[in-house]
């Protein structure tokens, strides 16, 4: 069994956003058992995403924060 590892960063970011929207970024993240990030942007997504909050604010800081970044892309 192996240890699941995902490099995170805006580019990536995007392009799990264009083809599956919120849902996808989700699933992308979920399913890793450790995230790498490789810029600020990912950084601060991720540390959103693994926070303690209400996944229903979780959800809806993310998706504000990724159609910010990327609702021209």
């Amino acid at each position: 069994m192996g240890f699941n590892k995902r490099y995170v960063s805006t580019w990536k970011l995007r392009e799990w956003f264009q083809s599956g929207g919120i849902t996808e970024v989700l699933r992308r993240l979920g399913r890793a058992d450790a995230l790498i990030c490789e810029d600020e942007f990912s950084t601060d997504l991720v540390g959103i995403f693994r926070s303690d909050k209400l996944p229903s604010e979780i959800l809806t800081i993310m998706d504000k924060m990724l159609d910010d970044k990327f609702q021209d892309s």
